[in-house]
C-alpha cells in the first residue's frame, strides 16, 4: 500500500471512530433524579457553575425560593463521581453541578432551575445548551459550548460565548455585551 492510501485509510478510521462517539453522546442511562431547594428571600444574586448538560433557568415573580431539579446521566456512577450543591455564600446563592472525574463515558447533568426573577444571575457553563427566561436583573453568561436561548431579560446582559448559536428576544436592559 502506498503512503497516500495508508493516510486515507487512517483518516477514514479516525473519522468513523469520532462519529460513533458523537452518536453515543446523550445516550447515557439515567443514574439519579434529585431536587435541591434554598430560601432566597434575603439574597441579591445567584452564581451557577455547571459542567456538561443542558440548563433551563426560569425567573418567577413573587418567589423567595430557588428550586433545582437535576437529572444525572452516566454509566457506572456513584455519588462520589459528581458534585451537586446549592448553598449560600454572602448575599448570593451558589449552584455547582459537575463531575469530579473527566467525563469520558458521556456523563452529564441536566438542570431545570426556578429562581426569584429579581436575582442577578452569573452563569459559568462548560458544555450543553442554555435557556434563560424571565429574569428582571442583570445576567452574565460565560459559555464554552452549546446553544444559548434568552427571552424576557430586563437587566443588562453580558455573554462570553466560544461555540454555539445565540438567540435573544425581549431584552429590556440598557447594556448588551457579547464576546466570543
Amino acid at each position: 500500500m502506498n503512503n497516500k492510501l495508508k493516510t486515507l485509510v487512517c483518516l477514514s478510521v479516525l473519522a468513523l471512530v469520532q462519529a460513533a462517539q458523537a452518536l453515543d453522546w446523550g445516550n447515557a442511562p439515567l443514574y439519579k433524579e434529585t431536587e435541591l431547594t434554598l430560601d432566597a428571600s434575603n439574597l441579591k444574586g445567584f452564581d451557577i457553575d455547571v459542567g456538561p448538560g443542558d440548563i433551563k433557568i426560569t425567573g418567577k415573580s413573587n418567589s423567595d425560593e430557588i428550586l433545582v431539579e437535576a437529572k444525572i446521566y452516566g454509566k457506572k456512577l456513584d455519588d462520589n463521581d459528581f458534585t451537586l450543591s446549592l448553598n449560600t455564600r454572602g448575599s448570593k446563592a451558589t449552584l455547582e453541578a459537575h463531575f469530579t472525574k473527566d467525563t469520558k463515558r458521556n456523563e452529564y447533568i441536566d438542570l431545570k432551575v426556578t429562581m426569584p426573577n429579581s436575582l442577578a444571575l452569573d452563569l459559568n457553563d462548560r458544555s450543553g445548551d442554555v435557556w434563560i427566561k424571565s429574569v428582571n436583573a442583570n445576567v452574565a453568561i460565560n459559555d464554552r459550548s452549546g446553544d444559548i436561548e434568552l427571552s424576557d431579560i430586563k437587566g443588562d446582559l453580558s455573554i462570553d460565548d466560544r461555540s454555539g448559536d445565540i438567540t435573544v428576544s425581549h431584552l429590556g436592559g440598557k447594556g448588551l455585551n457579547i464576546l466570543g
